[in-house]
């Protein structure tokens, strides 16, 4: 968390960002739903940070210390993402969660890199349906570069299943 909390206090949306891809590979070979939370997390601050009407609102600065405060205590991701939900409402300008969009995301990145549909929706809370919607507008999965090997997929399965 420490490294989430140096980039908002940064506002650097770029290593927020490389934060969170780096988190979702991690939790997707080893299966942890607490990393994978943390990269929604990493990512939902980072889409914060890149808009201008967050950052510049008078709010923002409350907003960035809850956050902040919350990152160094550690609290747990689903009340980090609770503050997002609370920002987002009050400040954003999106029909959607961003909370939601970031998991759907990051579950879409997992899937580009060689996850079921459905493993991807589990290991980060996403919607399955809003999953396929999305994936099914997008050619991410066609233009990446990485993937996971047939072994760590297995591996990681043996883990899921005990």
């Amino acid at each position: 968390m420490k490294r989430i909390e140096t980039a908002l206090k940064k506002e650097d949306a770029r290593a927020l960002r490389e934060i969170a891809k780096e988190y979702i590979y991690k939790a997707a070979e080893t299966y942890d739903k607490h990393l994978a939370s943390l990269a929604v997390i990493a990512y939902a601050l980072s889409k914060l940070v890149s808009k201008l009407h967050i950052v510049k609102s008078s709010d923002w600065p409350k907003y960035k210390a809850l956050l902040i405060d919350a990152l160094e205590k550690e609290y747990p991701p689903e009340r980090i993402a609770g503050i997002i939900a609370s920002l987002d409402e009050d400040l954003g300008n999106y029909v959607h969660s961003l909370i939601d969009k970031a998991r759907v995301k990051m579950a879409s990145d997992l899937y580009a890199a060689g996850l079921s549909l459905r493993a991807a929706s589990d290991l980060t809370g996403a919607s399955l349906n809003e999953l396929i919607d999305y994936v099914g507008k997008t050619t991410i999965h066609d233009e990446e570069d990485y993937s996971i090997s047939m072994k760590d997929r297995v591996d990681a399965l043996r883990r899921l299943l005990g």
